[in-house]
């Protein structure tokens, strides 16, 4: 147990202790043991049994406030899988920051790498297709990373298509319950949710649904969009920014599955729309009582039905 890295004991002057910057928790009336105590949280990993009683006021107040990395203390949790399926440039991109936030992920992408445009590879990889090439990526830049070309069995997946969110992949994850976010690019740069929870947020055909009330020809455009399978592109900036979205929204998703069900329920229901060398936007995505989805109205007798011809997992 120590502090969360970042987080400096700071003296205000006034006989009092700052820890953190930004909602910081003030200190007032520390004794020499209790200021010690705490200066020494920034940098040993360890809290003794009888410290943990004599300061267990002023832990418990740190951890309330979010300022104690526990992580330390907890036991070892299982490393959270994620698939995508796109291994060009915004896969790649996507793949290498969820490997950085210790992820282990499964690229399946069997097009052919030189499709991809120069600069998307580690120069000295020679695979030929592109998951194989954006998996070889991400192994030269993090050695230690689990990263697999194919199909894996995973806990979360990234849908990754061009122009319109590609909703017939989503349809087996629907009927399994398997979370999954969208990241939709197009010729102005990307779009990304939403974060799809089966049954607590809007889904992929919501927020269709949502287009086509405003626009009643969405439904033929997503089709066509859908149907060319045109690959996902964008700038590097615009691919940064997408991959730092769907690193926090699996994040979250990861650390608050256990939780209350509506804790951060911000990342739910919204879609990010990014512009090159724009900052993001955000739209509320609501969930459609006309979907079936189970997040507005009762499940459909379509995906109940799926669902019910699903192999029982152990």
């Amino acid at each position: 147990m120590r502090l969360k890295p970042g987080a400096r004991v700071l003296v205000r002057g006034d006989g009092s202790l700052q820890v953190g910057v930004r909602d910081p928790l003030i200190l007032d009336d520390l004794t020499a043991d209790e200021r010690r105590f705490v200066e020494r949280l920034g940098t040993v990993a360890t809290v003794s049994p009888g410290d943990r009683s004599r300061f267990a006021v002023i832990l418990a107040r740190l951890i309330a406030s979010g300022l104690v990395d526990q992580d330390l203390t907890r036991a070892k949790e299982p490393t959270p899988r994620a698939a995508i399926n796109d291994g060009g440039p915004i896969g790649c991109g996507i793949a290498l920051a969820l490997a950085r936030a210790g992820w282990a992920v499964a690229i399946d992408d069997i097009g052919r790498a030189v499709q991809s445009p120069r600069g998307t590879y580690d120069p000295g990889s020679l695979a030929g297709t592109r998951q194989a090439a954006a998996a070889d990526t991400i192994r030269r830049v993090l050695p230690e990373a689990d990263v697999c070309a194919g199909r894996a069995r995973v806990d979360v997946e990234v849908i990754v298509s061009h122009g319109a969110p590609l909703l017939a992949a989503a349809v087996p994850l629907m009927a399994r319950d398997t979370p999954h976010v969208y990241v939709t690019t197009d010729e102005r740069g990307a779009q990304v949710g939403p974060m799809v929870i089966p049954g607590r947020g809007a889904c992929g055909t919501c927020v269709g649904l949502g287009r086509a009330l405003a626009d009643a020809a969405w439904p033929r455009l997503s089709l066509q969009l859908t149907a060319g399978r045109t690959l996902p592109h964008s700038t590097p900036d615009v691919t940064a920014q997408a991959a730092g979205l769907v690193a926090g929204a699996l994040g979250w998703w990861w650390s608050a599955r256990n939780g209350p069900a509506d804790a951060a329920h911000g990342w739910l229901d919204t879609v990010w729309t990014i512009d090159h060398h724009a900052p993001p936007s955000t739209a509320a995505a609501p969930a459609s009582p006309e979907c079936g989805c189970g997040a507005a109205g009762p499940v459909g007798d379509e995906l109940a039905a799926r669902r019910a011809r699903m192999p029982e997992t152990s």
